[in-house]
């Protein structure tokens, strides 16, 4: 099928566009919110779609933005019913603090506006765009020549809710390969239902071993504009192993490798713990990734799996 007949028949599929996942999870310390966020919008043949990237992000690292764009000059702004502006870029849903709208015209990308996502719509115009990202743009859109990667269109329903960036799972991923703006390649992936490790007990029990490992310590953080976070695989017999460690920023300003004694501490911890049930995938067990938080809520350690997936599924 070539490029230009499949993206017709996706169209067929096009039920609307998929903006705003709205389930919210504890970050460590039960201080800041991190949800899924608002998807980029593509537009193909009429329809409209949500993409679970973000084609702008390498032109913004590469400009003088400083990685992010302000509405706070933008040339149209949508007021609310009582003709009030509401002068903020981002919010939980959308930290990168813009919404992009792309098209694919004749297999290739093009990038046509972009908007606050948070509060009344603020736009830019595409002359703007040029002046703040140095893009030419022909009738009103750029051809996105430095965008080069695989852009994911989630349909049908909701298998897992991610709680953070892009990592939910729907029934079917529409995928399009995009070299240097050009579409090369369509594809649907078909997602199979898929159940999840299981701690014994519960995440109550889980905290509980954490606790009598006398490595609690290691998982919370003393510094309260940082938060630990731990990435565990559960493998197929149950077993799991820690597979990376970070020291995230609350307010998005990165993350830092811990301590030597840190890690240590985390992985011992993990090690003593029992098997988790087995998550399954297609009739077998499967490995699976997860990240865990960790924090105190008075005398009680409460803990949470979050973004429970299988391994094949992770960073896609």
């Amino acid at each position: 099928m070539s490029v230009r007949s499949a993206l017709v028949f996706i169209t067929c599929f096009a039920v609307g566009l998929l903006l705003l996942a709205f389930t919210v999870s504890i970050d460590v310390g039960a201080r800041s919110q991190r949800t899924p966020q608002a998807f980029d919008l593509l537009v193909i043949n009429d329809d409209t779609l949500g993409i679970a990237n973000t084609p702008l992000a390498p032109l913004l690292e590469r400009s003088d933005s400083g990685g992010g764009i302000s509405f706070n000059s933008a040339d149209t702004v949508e007021q609310s019913p009582q003709g009030v502006v509401v002068e903020f870029d981002m919010c939980s849903a959308c930290w990168r603090g813009y919404q992009a709208v792309w098209s694919i015209e004749q297999d290739s990308l093009f990038l046509t506006g972009v908007q606050s996502c948070c509060g009344p719509k603020r736009r830019h115009s595409m002359d703007r765009i040029k002046n703040l990202l140095g893009i030419d743009h022909q009738d009103g859109q750029a051809f996105a020549q430095w965008y080069s990667g695989t852009l994911r269109a989630p349909r049908g329903s909701l298998l897992q809710q991610g709680s953070s960036g892009f990592r939910s799972v729907y029934a079917r991923e529409i995928r399009l390969r995009v070299d240097v703006g050009h579409v090369t390649q369509v594809d649907t992936v078909h997602n199979a239902p898929y159940s999840t490790p299981q701690f014994p007990g519960g995440s109550d029990s889980l905290g509980k071993h954490l606790s009598s490992s006398g490595k609690i310590e290691a998982f919370t953080s003393s510094d309260s504009a940082q938060y630990v976070e731990t990435r565990i695989i559960v493998d197929p017999t149950g077993r799991p192993v820690v597979d990376d460690i970070r020291l995230v920023d609350r307010w998005g300003a990165g993350s830092s490798e811990p301590s030597e004694s840190r890690v240590d501490a985390i992985r011992s911890a993990i090690r003593m713990l029992p098997l988790f049930t087995p998550g399954v995938k297609g009739g077998r067990t499967h490995s699976f990734s997860a990240t865990l938080h960790v924090w105190r809520d008075g005398t009680r350690v409460v803990v949470q799996l979050a973004d429970v997936l299988p391994i094949d599924l992770v960073d896609r």
